[in-house]
């Protein structure tokens, strides 16, 4: 419509240049004039027509076609789905330097049961409390040893008062002086020849020991009685914790009946000595070898000997 309207309004100029000239020819009279007239206004018609088509043109130009307005009319097509972005994390695996220390230098461990009294049960016990050398076991107290061998349960039997200096020995490697010592020290046990004049088994290879006295209401009464007796018979304290070995009976000589007990327990203190001669005749340290091989050796004191070693070693091990 805008294009329609432009031409209409072109004519409609061009009539009225018409108009405006064509009385001023006809007053003037001048032929020349109205023929001038009438070839300059075809020819402005004509240019008039020329811009209108190139104007309508131009605009149909710039129109979308009916297929463009087709396809824009259509909704867009579905846009391809985006994939998400896959985030790939990469562990930071921290680099630690390692530095190499200086190795700790290690004691180098003795073996502990050369040490007379020492088995493999108290080594154990002694590597655990950190007493692993010669060095270590000779420097350390007596008391200290004592401790460690009450809370290992094993202090009943086990001596450590010369462990010290054995231990010493080793570490110095005096070996010859170590073996002296600990023939010395070896276990043994104290025996008494029973006097000429004792009714039952006189001269007899036997232990010192003797009768339960009537006190009355008394606790441990058998301990009592085997510490009093060894006291006053040979001179010796023993310690009060003692190992029940076993018992047995008999009647005696005079026909009494007897309820034998033996008991096995540690040396404290004392020089031995017979300080009852009306009941025993000699005291002497013997090895469980030296007994065995004693003349006319009753069979029950070689049984209780057996069972003492076998007890000590458990005790000791």
């Amino acid at each position: 419509m805008k294009n329609k309207t432009v031409l209409a309004f072109t004519l409609y100029l061009a009539s009225m240049f018409l108009s405006g000239f064509v009385p001023q020819a006809e007053e003037e009279g001048s032929p020349l004039i109205l023929w001038g007239v009438c070839i300059l206004l075809p020819v402005i018609i004509f240019l008039a027509l020329i811009y209108a088509i190139n104007s309508n043109r131009k605009k149909l130009a710039e129109q979308p076609s009916e297929a463009q307005l087709t396809e824009a009319a259509q909704p867009p097509a579905a846009e391809a789905p985006v994939e998400p972005e896959i985030k790939t994390r990469v562990k930071e695996e921290s680099v630690e330097t390692i530095v190499e220390s200086a190795p700790v230098e290690e004691i180098a461990r003795d073996d502990l049961e050369v040490i007379e009294g020492i088995g493999p049960k108290i080594s154990g016990v002694l590597q655990a409390a950190g007493i692993r050398s010669f060095a270590q076991l000779a420097s350390t107290d007596v008391s200290q040893l004592q401790e460690i061998l009450t809370q290992a349960g094993l202090s009943r039997l086990s001596d450590p008062s010369t462990w010290g200096a054995q231990a010493q020995l080793a570490a110095d490697g005096k070996l010859d002086e170590l073996k002296a010592l600990q023939d010395q020290l070896k276990a043994r046990y104290l025996m008494v020849v029973r006097s000429d004049q004792e009714e039952h088994a006189p001269g007899g290879l036997t232990f010192a020991g003797g009768k339960v006295e009537s006190a009355g209401t008394t606790q441990n009464i058998l301990e009592m009685t085997a510490r009093r007796e060894i006291r006053e018979e040979v001179g010796v304290e023993v310690s009060p914790q003692m190992v029940y070995l076993w018992s047995s009976s008999f009647i005696s000589s005079d026909g009494s009946p007897v309820v034998d007990v033996v008991l096995l327990c540690r040396y404290l203190s004392g020089i031995p000595a017979a300080l009852q001669p009306h009941e025993v005749s000699a005291v002497m340290w013997m090895s469980a070898d030296e007994i065995y091989q004693a003349p006319d050796l009753a069979p029950w004191t070689r049984h209780s000997i057996e069972l003492a070693e076998t007890q000590h070693y458990a005790l000791t091990g």
